[in-house]
């Protein structure tokens, strides 16, 4: 099965694979975000170092069963968040899930765009990939810059599925971009 390179690299930012030698600083990481964190992502609360473990556990099963592919975030040498591609099962086949957060000391600095295009670069890299999508709620409008950056198309909204992080809106918006669009 084709995967991804474990490192990549974009200007100001490199991405590395997830692994469960990672966990001290990883959840340092996470634990020093988690204020910024908590409003959208419902992991968040109540964060714990066994989750964290198993975080990384889930990042090297699912990457060598080909399912998803989870990268720390480092800009000028240091962590600074998390994004992957993610193969979900209730979406059609061909079609990865860009996912992404940023410690708050470093949003506003276009590191979630760049992490981002290096994950369409790499999704498109694989054979099996015709499009990427990115699913942010509704109100989280940082999130949303991120798709706009990088000329994706709002395909739609659903309604969020619990559970349900304390600023979710209920509603999720849908971004989609193909292997056609970003080659042309």
């Amino acid at each position: 099965m084709e995967r991804p390179s474990e490192a990549l690299e974009h200007r100001t930012v490199r991405l590395v694979r997830w692994r469960t030698g990672d966990a001290e600083w990883a959840f340092d990481l996470v634990t020093q975000a988690l204020d910024h964190l908590r409003p959208y992502m419902p992991w968040a609360d109540g964060y714990s170092a066994e989750q964290n473990l198993a975080f990384l556990r889930s990042c090297e099963q699912d990457w060598d069963a080909g399912t998803s592919f989870q990268y720390s975030v480092h800009h000028q040498g240091r962590p600074v968040g998390s994004c992957g591609l993610l193969r979900r099962p209730e979406t059609e086949t061909g079609v990865m899930e860009i996912g992404y957060w940023l410690h708050p000391d470093h949003t506003g600095k276009g590191l979630a765009t760049d992490s981002a295009r290096l994950l369409v670069t790499a999704a498109f890299a694989l054979s099996d990939v015709g499009a990427v999508e990115i699913v942010h709620d509704e109100g989280n409008h940082a999130s949303g810059a991120v798709p706009r950056r990088l000329n994706f198309t709002r395909i739609g909204t659903r309604r969020s599925l619990p559970p349900l992080p304390p600023a979710d809106s209920g509603t999720e918006v849908i971004w989609s971009l193909t292997r056609q669009q970003a080659a042309g």
